[in-house]
This record gives C-alpha cells, structure tokens and sequence, in this order.
C-alpha cells in the first residue's frame, strides 16, 4: 500500500500555488498567476480556488486514495459542510466531492518562508547561505 498523500495550499492577492507531499517528500510543486477576474474574489474563494486547482492537476495522483489537505483558511477547512454556497463554490465541491480527503486548518505559525507551503525534506532543509553536498 502506498504512503498516503498530503496537499499543501495556499493562495495571495496576485498567485496561488501548492505542494504535493507523500512521505514527507514534495512529488509535484504547482503555481500561477490569478486571473484578473479571480483577483476580485474574496479570501476565502482564493484559497478554495486553490484547493481546486491543484486537486484537478493532481487528480491521477489522488483519486481512489485518501489524502489530507491542509490550509492556512479556516472557512475552506469546514467548505465541505457548509449549507449556503453560491453557484461557483456548488461547482467547486461538486468537483471536490469526486475526492476522498479531509481538509485541515494550518495555521500561520506553522508555516515558514512568508507563507508559502513548504515541502517536507529536499532544498527547504538547507538555510540560505548553508551547502550541500549532492
């Protein structure tokens, strides 16, 4: 059986971006710049967006498996249960609901590097200024 996995989002005014994460080891790194409409959504729909990206670029990887996914949002950690949704969060957990996952609150402090999801393991170990030998 495989190691389960563990998707790390997170999204800002301009971008959003997330870690895939199996074993403690990053497997796939994805980010882009918003659309200007998707600039105009709220905090909480960037952060869903997010979710929703990276679970649809990741779907060979995450379908049929259960996994976590963690982010810095409280309101997306409790999405799924929400009664009230507008039409394009409805079509968002349509598509989540394809998935077998719990999402989970990170908070701020745990999380390193300006905010941004951090991988487990490879160059994020290093400090700046610090080498390796590879």
């Amino acid at each position: 059986m495989s190691k389960p996995f563990v998707v790390e989002t997170d999204a800002s005014d301009f971008a959003l971006g997330g870690v895939l994460v199996q074993d403690g080891h990053p497997v796939a790194f994805e980010s882009r710049k918003l659309k200007d409409v998707e600039r105009r959504y709220s905090v909480h729909e960037k952060e869903l967006l997010a979710v929703v990206h990276c679970l649809r670029l990741w779907r060979h990887y995450l379908l049929g498996s259960p996994f976590v996914v963690k982010t810095d949002n409280t309101a997306v950690s409790h999405f799924m249960t929400q009664p009230k949704l507008t039409s394009r969060q409805a079509r968002w957990q349509e598509l989540l609901s394809e998935f077998h996952f719990v999402l989970e609150y990170r908070g701020r402090l745990q999380q390193s590097c300006g905010g941004r999801p951090q991988p487990q393991g490879g160059f994020s170990r290093f400090g700046v200024g610090s080498s390796a030998r590879l």
